[in-house]
């Protein structure tokens, strides 16, 4: 299709991250029954029936040929934005995750970094460091890959609606959300101190379930969300320029590392 939105997924396929990267834990054998389950016969397949079998699709405004900019509605599908706000966050419905995309660009958030922060908060109201009260809204949620393999549209929908009540908790300052305004690095280690008696009841931290990429003291960066080794070993980009002189002809070329 020459999106990345379908080409990434079918390609990573049991290597495919999702609820907040808590599927490398799982076994392979599960990881491809939540893909063809989830992904392939469900997230991928609503993308093929909307935008590939209708040819919902255009350039990017450039003159070129390529009509590589895939689209349903208005929302433009790439890889990075509708699997933070899709798998990773206990999405697998297409419709779902275009509300949180949608809501996420309002607000003027950077979707795959508000996708990121939202798939730890779900994880942490899965491990109970967090309750229902925190995040505002008293609904039945999903955060295990055997209960969306009963129902995911039920899971992704429900989910869809604590995410959507946090997106509003952050821009009002309200409760968690003005922790969580300051950044998912900042935030864990505010929340580890707010809910310490709960931190050491259930054995694990608000910083054990967050996953980014630091920088110096206090900065960090989403990572992209694919399932490479730099995601688990971080480390600065070197890069070398080598040059070469054939005749009159000079080549540089770049070597990243």
């Amino acid at each position: 299709t020459g999106v990345t939105f379908e080409v990434n997924m079918a390609t990573l396929g049991t290597s495919l991250p999702f609820l907040n990267y808590s599927s490398t834990f799982l076994s392979r054998e599960k990881r491809r029954e939540i893909y063809e389950s989830l992904i392939k016969r469900n997230y991928l397949k609503q993308f093929n029936e909307e935008v590939i079998k209708t040819k919902s699709w255009t350039t990017c405004g450039e003159a070129c040929l390529a009509v590589c900019k895939k689209v349903h509605l208005i929302k433009k599908k790439d890889y990075e934005p509708y699997t933070c706000n899709g798998p990773i966050s206990g999405i697998f419905d297409m419709y779902s995750a275009e509300e949180i995309v949608s809501l996420a660009d309002m607000y003027g958030f950077d979707a795959v970094e508000f996708g990121n922060i939202a798939g730890w908060i779900l994880e942490c109201l899965k491990k109970e460091i967090l309750t229902k009260d925190d995040v505002g809204i008293n609904v039945k949620f999903c955060f295990d890959a055997d209960e969306f393999l009963e129902n995911q549209r039920k899971c992704s929908y429900a989910n869809s609606l604590i995410i959507r009540n946090l997106a509003n908790m952050i821009v009002s300052n309200y409760g968690i959300g003005k922790y969580i305004a300051n950044g998912m690095r900042i935030a864990s280690k505010e929340l580890d101190k707010i809910f310490n008696e709960r931190v050491k009841e259930k054995g694990v931290s608000f910083t054990d379930l967050a996953v980014y990429t630091p920088f110096g003291e206090s900065g960090f960066t989403t990572p992209a969300p694919y399932w490479v080794v730099g995601l688990f070993a971080p480390l600065p980009i070197a890069v070398t320029l080598v040059k070469f002189n054939f005749g009159t002809k000079l080549f540089i070329i770049s070597f990243a590392r």
